[in-house]
């Protein structure tokens, strides 16, 4: 999710009881491949949506496929960038 989300940040996600999501919002997914991540909504349907990574190199919305809602574990709400070395 860079440049959004730098690796090793800290993110607060939550889960609502209600299926509610706009293009543009983060979420945190489990998705079957590749497992917890964080990714951008970019299209709702009914059931489903579509992700998309906020950099060129993130795996595309074709390669992750539409996802089922029960497969979002909530909404990024705040982010915290990770401490400095």
């Amino acid at each position: 999710m860079s440049p959004t989300l730098a690796s090793r940040d800290f993110v607060l996600s939550l889960r609502f009881p209600w299926s509610n999501f706009n293009p543009g919002e983060i979420v945190l997914v489990q998705h079957p491949e590749y497992h917890l991540i964080v990714k951008r909504v970019s299209f709702v349907d009914e059931h489903q949506i579509q992700l998309q990574g906020d950099n060129t190199a993130s795996v595309s919305s074709e390669l992750m496929g539409w996802i089922d809602l029960d497969n979002i574990v909530g909404k990024i709400i705040w982010h915290f960038p990770a401490p400095s070395s």
